[in-house]
């Protein structure tokens, strides 16, 4: 049994061995599979927010026309409109109290950056009566 004993001492060592490789192993493929998950969110953080890629951008860029002066005349509101946007702008209707109402538009119904026009809505109001 001292025999056996003794090749049994000879074989568990290689075992062992054996062992610690393959948990070495283990080890340095769950460090590695970390580290490359890691580094592909890195890589695709920095890929989404590049200002050069501009993966958030839309495309849908909305103009600002600050109406900068209303008058109402003789069944009629009269209003001056400037395009502070970084696009031009096409006005072909009006919206008065959620109602899209007809429009005219001097000189024509494109608006460039910075440019104003006067818009003319055509509406029927009841006057106050003070």
């Amino acid at each position: 049994m001292i025999a056996e004993d003794d090749k049994i001492m000879e074989v568990s060592p290689c075992r062992n061995y054996i062992m610690e490789l393959s948990n070495n192993s283990s080890k340095v493929k769950l460090i590695a599979s970390e580290v490359i998950h890691f580094i592909f969110i890195i890589l695709m953080m920095v890929y989404i927010f590049d200002p050069v890629v501009n993966l958030l951008d839309f495309d849908v860029i909305l103009s600002e026309i600050p109406i900068e002066k209303i008058d109402f005349v003789d069944s009629e509101i009269q209003d001056t409109v400037r395009n502070t946007g970084h696009v031009f702008v096409d006005i072909s209707m009006a919206d008065v109290n959620y109602r899209i109402q007809p429009a005219a538009v001097e000189p024509d119904r494109f608006l460039e950056r910075f440019e104003t026009m006067l818009i003319q809505i055509p509406l029927e109001w009841n006057e106050a009566k003070l």
